[in-house]
């Protein structure tokens, strides 16, 4: 069964001297990850298994007094002392927890915010706004802006792809001499100058590799990486593309984001094949925009490299609509008027019948009476 504990250990005159502690306090019987001392002589110790970090002091005696416990629930695997703006970074299961001095309340630096992953190993000073930070998913690097602030102004992901040992790193495996910076993880160790790290500026072009229209390729007398616009009729709705960047630095971690302006209300992330697809596409004006990051994570700014019209069915068209009310007209027209022409034929045949009774109700002027009418209306 293992067995966790803290040991002091003491150099006076040539001799040493070792104490655990753990036998005087049951809460430094732990999981031990990380130990800083405070100017003051105050150690902090930060515990595995979820149980956060205490803060002891030894007196005359060698005796621990536990002053202060925090991160209840969480795994502190590493210490670091911000002295520029007063605080205390914390690697943590949850990304990096900062707390000000005298101030109670914490910042969480995560995923969120652009770290690779959540599980912090160490955190290493590169100078005041930059920080190297090792997780279980590879290495970061962490800018804050100008100042004393804490906000987050980049953070830039580096993997296996980059020529990382392994993504996965380890507890208190970190070196910084000089300007070179060690990191250790589960297969080897990384360093670097971080005089000569820098990132390269330039930014990718996009485009178009391949276009095919209901699962067929467009049939074009032009290169397809010159194609701007097509025009497709309105069974002609499902659409495959294919893109790429002129990266060939290290392709495999080159990054896209595209959209079809018209269709997409977001920019959609694409983590596998650099393609795009779409079905049953409503009639109207699209357009297919492409942003992409190099093997150093620079972004371009929006790329549109294709324009595409779906024409709507010819019922839908405007001339057609144009002639249907044309016809309509025509049609209700010549209907009323016919209505019309027939309804004055029989008022004509009715009154030609009815005049003969007419003229035998009046024979002399002055003698006309009703029985005409009553005659008519039977």
């Amino acid at each position: 069964m293992a067995h966790f504990t803290t040991y002091l250990i003491q150099y006076t005159n040539g001799q040493i001297k070792s104490t655990d502690l753990g036998l005087l306090n049951k809460q430094l019987e732990d999981d031990i990850q990380s130990i800083y001392t405070k100017d003051n002589g105050d150690i902090i110790i930060g515990k595995g298994e979820g149980k956060g970090y205490i803060t002891i002091r030894i007196d005359v005696n060698n005796q621990p007094q536990i002053i202060e416990e925090g991160l209840n629930q969480l795994t502190v695997k590493h210490i670091y002392r911000d002295e520029l703006r007063k605080a205390f970074w914390y690697a943590t299961n949850v990304g990096i927890a900062i707390q000000k001095d005298g101030n109670k309340k914490l910042q969480i630096i995560d995923e969120q915010d652009g770290l690779s992953n959540d599980f912090i190993y160490s955190i290493v000073k590169e100078h005041d706004h930059s920080f190297w930070i090792s997780t279980n998913k590879g290495l970061n690097k962490l800018v804050l802006s100008k100042g004393d602030s804490l906000a987050v102004q980049s953070i830039e992901q580096y993997g296996l792809q980059h020529g990382l040992q392994s993504n996965e790193f380890n507890t208190g495996a970190y070196f910084k001499d000089d300007h070179f910076i060690f990191f250790g993880g589960v297969t080897g160790i990384n360093w670097f100058d971080e005089r000569k790290f820098f990132k390269r500026s330039f930014i990718p072009r996009s485009y178009v590799t391949d276009v095919l229209i209901n699962e067929k390729p467009l049939a074009i007398d032009t290169s397809i990486n010159f194609l701007k616009h097509i025009q497709l009729n309105y069974d002609e709705n499902n659409l495959f593309i294919k893109f790429a960047t002129l990266d060939y630095t290290n392709p495999d971690v080159n990054q896209y984001q595209y959209r079809l302006k018209g269709y997409d209300a977001e920019w959609i992330n694409t983590t596998t094949l650099p393609e795009a697809r779409y079905s049953k596409l409503s009639y109207g004006n699209y357009l297919f925009e492409i942003r992409s990051a190099n093997s150093e994570g620079i972004w371009s700014a929006r790329q549109p490299l294709l324009s595409i019209v779906i024409k709507p069915p010819f019922w839908l068209t405007w001339w057609f609509k144009i002639a249907a009310l044309t016809a309509f007209t025509a049609i209700l027209f010549f209907s009323t008027r016919y209505y019309l022409k027939r309804k004055l034929e029989k008022q004509i045949r009715i009154m030609e019948k009815s005049w003969p009774l007419i003229m035998n109700a009046c024979v002399f002027p002055g003698t006309c009476t009703m029985s005409w009418a009553q005659d008519l209306a039977k």
